[in-house]
């Protein structure tokens, strides 16, 4: 964005309470308010030394923006960092939104476990990146539902994927932030805009980019698990689908790991669009037992064509490698396979399969283990 001691009307693009969050989380204090205009806040350095700024409280004011340059020069000779750094931490992000001409997200975490004693901030670097490592996976399987071609299993198509590939585009200060963009707005191809007309949701998303799309069903899903509005999680979940359940899961599951606390603010291009929504290392924990019961009360069902790779009736085992993804498949054999004598199962021969699929969760350690049952198969030949 533009440097603000290029232009002081960049600074109308800064919120009131945005610098009053940094204050307070930078040992500032306020002494009084002058009516509903302004409020002097004060910092006593390690000098013993005082600094004073008078906020505007007022976004409205004509000299918002004057005034609002005169506190970010003060912050910038008591932090001994540029205005510009500091304007960077603090900018509405639809401001971002707008200059980068993409969707923009801040994340902002406070871990709770990650105690250093210093004044910086810090993130340890592993949960950091398992955490976004998920939540990539997770808008990956949204944007399958979201652009009407969701799978269970293999890699997501690269059209899809292009679309909603999150970049950082930098850290800021005020707890642990990252700043993530998801790629920059492209055109559906037409048929996909013709599936994405009405999304699995019911509702309607003609025209809209399909990151716009995948970000707001993830606040959604964000929100309902902060409310604990697990009834209604649960139904979007199931539209969703089991891909993008077991990814949400994953996701929380990194936030508990990291004992972390999540602020997220959504700058967007569509006026009808952004906003913000946190959640809880606790929200997780709790989102993610619910998960569980889900997956685990909600058997799918999923047909694939591969080369049977192991059968035994007597141990009632199969194993199958889908061909579109090559990807291996084992589990238990149904009775009413193992009952049917016109079904020959045929090591090496391809078939039509259909198995079911469910989560298992262990009543000791509370984990899930998927297990899957072949529940139909015949000869792929004769279905041509």
């Amino acid at each position: 964005m533009k440097n603000p001691t290029q232009d002081i009307d960049i600074f109308n693009f800064v919120k009131t309470l945005k610098v009053i969050e940094h204050l307070q989380e930078n040992g500032w204090h306020e002494e009084r308010k002058i009516g509903d205009k302004g409020a002097i806040w004060f910092f006593i350095t390690k000098e013993g030394k005082r600094a004073e700024v008078l906020l505007p409280l007022r976004e409205s004011l004509i000299d918002y923006a004057s005034r609002m340059d005169d506190v970010f020069r003060v912050l910038a000779l008591v932090e001994q960092r540029s205005q510009s750094e500091i304007f960077n931490d603090l900018v509405d992000v639809t401001a971002i939104a707008t200059d980068k001409g993409r969707e923009v997200l801040n994340l902002r975490f406070n871990f709770d476990s990650d105690v250093t004693g210093g004044s910086e901030v810090e993130a340890s670097a592993k949960h950091l990146g398992v955490i976004l490592e998920s939540l990539q996976n997770l808008f990956d399987s949204i944007a399958q539902v979201k652009a009407g071609r969701p799978s269970p299993f293999g890699k997501v198509a690269k059209e899809i994927t292009d679309q909603a590939r999150l970049s950082i585009l930098g850290t800021f200060k005020g707890s642990f932030g990252v700043r993530l963009a998801i790629a920059p707005n492209v055109n559906f191809r037409a048929e996909q805009q013709q599936l994405s007309l009405t999304d699995t949701l019911g509702n309607e998303s003609f025209g809209q980019p399909l990151g716009e799309l995948v970000i707001d069903e993830f606040f959604k899903v964000l929100e309902q698990s902060h409310d604990r509005n697990f009834e209604r999680l649960s139904d979007r979940l199931t539209n969703l689908q089991r891909r993008t359940a077991s990814n949400y899961r994953r996701f929380l599951e990194s936030l508990s790991d990291a004992d972390a606390n999540l602020a997220i603010e959504w700058g967007s291009l569509n006026r009808d669009r952004g906003g913000s929504v946190a959640i809880t290392a606790e929200d997780a924990i709790t989102t993610i037992d619910e998960i569980i019961k889900l997956e685990a009360d909600t058997p799918q069902e999923y047909r694939i064509i591969g080369e049977l790779l192991a059968a035994s009736k007597t141990r009632k085992r199969f194993e199958i490698r889908e061909m579109q993804d090559d990807i291996c498949f084992s589990g238990k054999i149904s009775d009413e396979i193992l009952d049917d004598k016109n079904i020959e199962l045929t090591i090496g021969k391809l078939y039509r399969a259909t198995y079911r699929e469910k989560i298992a969760v262990s009543a000791i350690t509370g984990e899930g283990k998927v297990e899957r049952v072949l529940i139909a198969i015949h000869p792929w030949y004769s279905e041509a």
